[in-house]
C-alpha cells in the first residue's frame, strides 16, 4: 500500500506529460517538445543528487521524486498549453 501513490502520480505524471506534449508536436513547435521531455529528467537527476552526499537514497524516494518531478511539469506543460484560451478543453492555437 506504502508504493501506491507514488506509482499512481509517476504515472499520471508521464501519463498527463505524453498527452499535452501532442499538442506542441502537432503544431510543430519542437522547442517546447524538447523541454518538456528533458525537464522532469533533471529535476530527477538535481533531485537524486541532493539525497546523495546523506545516502537518504532509496527506491520509494526515488519513485516518489520521479512521480512529483513529472506530475509538476506535467502540470506546467498543461498550463502554458492551455493558457489563454478562455477554455480548458480547447487548445492554444499557434500560427
Amino acid at each position: 500500500m506504502i508504493w501506491l501513490f507514488p506509482v499512481l502520480l509517476a504515472l499520471f505524471g508521464r501519463i498527463f506529460l505524453l498527452i499535452s506534449q501532442g499538442n506542441s508536436l502537432g503544431k510543430g513547435h519542437i522547442r517546447d517538445f524538447n523541454i518538456s521531455e528533458s525537464l522532469p529528467v533533471i529535476l530527477l537527476l538535481i533531485s537524486i543528487g541532493g539525497l546523495f552526499p546523506f545516502g537518504a537514497i532509496e527506491i520509494l524516494y526515488v519513485i516518489w521524486i520521479y512521480g512529483f518531478a513529472y506530475f509538476s511539469v506535467s502540470v506546467l506543460y498543461l498550463w502554458k498549453t492551455f493558457k489563454n484560451t478562455g477554455n480548458i478543453l480547447k487548445p492554444e492555437i499557434h500560427e
